[in-house]
């Protein structure tokens, strides 16, 4: 059983502070960059969206309608 004025438990004190500090910091980067990121992904969702709803609603007019839907896409 180790004593309160042990070595290997003073050593071990910082470590472990150490270790829990990088967890935190960790967990706050991936909060902040979630935060950031949520926004674009769900524009990005829209746009995807968007586009097979038009190019699904053109295909029924045309095949050229459809060929030009998809190249202005591109564009």
């Amino acid at each position: 059983m180790r004593k309160i004025g042990d070595a290997t438990h003073r050593s071990s004190w910082p470590h472990r502070l150490a270790k829990w500090g990088a967890c935190h910091h960790l967990s706050g980067e991936l909060a902040a960059t979630a935060t950031l990121a949520t926004p674009i992904a769900l524009t990005q969702l829209a746009q995807i969206a968007m586009m097979a709803t038009d190019l699904a609603w053109i295909g029924h007019i045309g095949t050229e309608a459809l060929a030009a839907a998809a190249l202005a896409g591109m564009i």
